[in-house]
């Protein structure tokens, strides 16, 4: 058959134009048009060795991956050797490489591309922390020198920050209710003292619950719980319904701190109520007791 010169395509292996056509129109010669007409095979196997070899040149190399890594991290402020052959070959890539890590520690880093295939690694890196130093020869490219990383942090130990509690000033012993002479506030404690009082007016007329030794700073399970109603104590009662508020007396049949329900009976008719206690001397009602 006649060959058709102008209409001639091949469908490559890696292209849906081959070169080869091209370096047929290049050569100009019968020959070679004849040759490929007869045998289209031998022309397909041709194009693609051409192709394949164009290819293989265009290939990444791990040194040119690493090198790329380095400086995609630099500008996000972080430090990394990345674990990768540098000899190794990888797909050619006609864009930009998509470099990111895959979570926020730049110790896995994604490495993609689009074009002209798609592919993608996954490359493990070191993050290099706050110190003196070196990166290894041997995983980046040698148009890069190492870099030596210096410490950015303070030479001298950062200051705790220094926090006040109220102490003792003298041993106690268990039952003794604490005056203003006993307690002092002192500062220098490096950490939270915790259950501790910051302001000695929060332990001043508390009973102690145990003894204690000077200088201890006072807690919590030191004192007897700070009830804000005792128990007989007479206290104003409010009950609002439909707008309405209804307020009398009543007496505590128990201690209570503020925030906490007791119960509470009526002055004049003895019914005993639930009441929130509200402050020192006032509960709101919540509910008659039941029986």
């Amino acid at each position: 058959p006649e060959p058709l010169w102008a209409q001639t395509q091949i469908d490559c292996y890696l292209g849906s134009s081959c070169a080869f056509q091209a370096a047929i129109q290049a050569a100009g010669g019968a020959g070679m048009i004849s040759i490929f007409s007869k045998n289209r095979v031998c022309a397909v196997l041709i194009c693609g060795l051409i192709t394949g070899v164009a290819q293989a040149a265009e290939r990444i190399s791990g040194h040119e991956i690493v090198a790329q890594i380095i400086a995609q991290a630099k500008e996000q402020g972080q430090d990394v050797i990345p674990r990768l052959a540098g000899h190794k070959l990888f797909y050619p890539c006609k864009t930009k490489l998509s470099i990111a890590p895959k979570f926020e520690d730049w110790q896995t880093i994604n490495v993609s591309c689009a074009q002209p295939y798609k592919w993608a690694i996954a490359v493990r890196a070191d993050v290099m922390m706050p110190a003196d130093v070196t990166m290894p020869k041997d995983v980046i490219s040698p148009a890069i020198e190492p870099k030596k990383i210096t410490s950015t942090m303070p030479i001298n130990e950062v200051a705790r920050p220094q926090h006040s509690f109220v102490v003792y000033n003298a041993p106690l012993k268990r039952g003794t209710v604490i005056e203003a002479k006993d307690l002092m506030v002192q500062t220098g404690f490096s950490s939270k003292v915790y259950g501790g009082y910051r302001q000695v007016s929060d332990v001043i007329g508390r009973r102690l619950t145990k003894s204690v030794s000077a200088g201890a700073p006072s807690l919590a399970r030191h004192l007897e719980i700070n009830y804000a109603i005792l128990k007989d104590a007479i206290i104003d009662v409010t009950l609002t319904r439909s707008g309405i508020e209804i307020i009398g007396k009543a007496v505590a049949l128990s201690d209570g701190q503020i925030g906490e329900v007791i119960t509470v009976a009526n002055l004049e008719t003895g019914v005993k109520l639930k009441a929130l206690i509200k402050n020192s001397s006032e509960g709101k009602i919540i509910s008659k007791q039941l029986h």
